[in-house]
This record gives structure tokens, C-alpha cells and sequence, in this order.
């Protein structure tokens, strides 16, 4: 386990099983849709979440691109 703080919260995050829980799916649930909605998301994600957040991901061991 480690602690992260973001703004106001401290979390406690079990950054290695997160991770390997992500890096094991080989792709986002949009791309398991498909549907025009996911569609959308899909092309602008990268633009979606603030530098902040996307970083927030990274420390939880969360890969944004799975994320919806």
C-alpha cells in the first residue's frame, strides 16, 4: 500500500494490484461497445481529463486509456 494526496484527500492505494488489474485487460470497455458515444469518447479521451487527473491515474496505477 502507499499514500497518495490529491487536493483536500489521502488516499491509501494498492498501486501493484491496481496496475496489474489494468495492464491484464487488454482494452477500455468503449472499445468493447462500440457504440457512437463510445466512439466519441475513444477519439477525444486524450483530451478529456485535466494533466492533473491523468496524473492522479498514473499514481493509482491506472491506465486513462481504460478508463471511461
Amino acid at each position: 500500500m502507499k499514500t497518495i494526496n490529491f487536493k483536500e484527500w489521502t488516499l491509501m492505494v494498492d498501486y501493484d494490484t491496481t496496475y496489474r488489474t489494468y495492464k491484464s485487460q487488454p482494452y477500455g470497455s468503449p472499445e468493447e461497445c462500440g457504440c457512437s458515444d463510445c466512439q466519441n469518447y475513444i477519439k477525444h479521451r486524450e483530451h478529456i481529463y485535466p494533466i492533473e487527473v491523468k496524473q492522479l491515474f498514473s499514481d493509482l496505477g491506472i491506465d486513462s486509456v481504460k478508463v471511461e
